[in-house]
């Protein structure tokens, strides 16, 4: 009896585990935030190709607002078939004029599991999100910037 006991009270505690939290919405908004010298169609066309460059295939591309997005992709190389279940992911960038050849930028990840159905999108705001996805993307529009004419 006092095994069985015990086998619920732990389960209890393990089933009680919460998820992490997510980043306070300041925090957030400084990990998908950067500001760059440089002018608008410049920055907004590096924006398009470091997300080309990593494979994600651009679903919306205006310049009036600002905005990119991409359609969602598996993981590159990932060996499950589209039909089976997988972790997708796309990116959401703002583009927007700060004044005199200053662009700032704002990129979100998205990432939902897909299975006999399509999950809702979450969006990327764990601690761990800044190294995993929003510093190798700014790391990757910087070089783009600094590297190009």
């Amino acid at each position: 009896m006092r095994v069985f006991a015990f086998l619920i009270i732990a389960g209890m505690l393990v089933g009680c585990q919460t998820a992490p939290r997510p980043l306070p919405p300041d925090e957030l908004n400084r990990i998908q935030t950067r500001t760059f010298n440089e002018p608008f169609d410049r920055v907004f066309s590096a924006v398009l190709e470091t997300l080309r460059d990593a494979r994600y295939p651009i679903a919306v591309s205006d310049t009036q607002s600002g905005l990119i997005m991409t359609d969602d992709v598996l993981p590159e190389g990932h060996p499950i078939a589209e039909t089976e279940a997988a972790v997708r992911s796309k990116w959401s960038v703002m583009v927007t004029r700060t004044g005199d050849n200053r662009t700032t930028v704002r990129a979100r990840w998205f990432y939902a599991i897909r299975g006999a159905i399509l999950l809702r999108f979450r969006e990327a705001d764990q601690p761990e999100s800044e190294e995993a996805h929003y510093k190798p993307f700014f790391e990757k529009l910087e070089s783009k910037l600094k590297n190009s004419p």
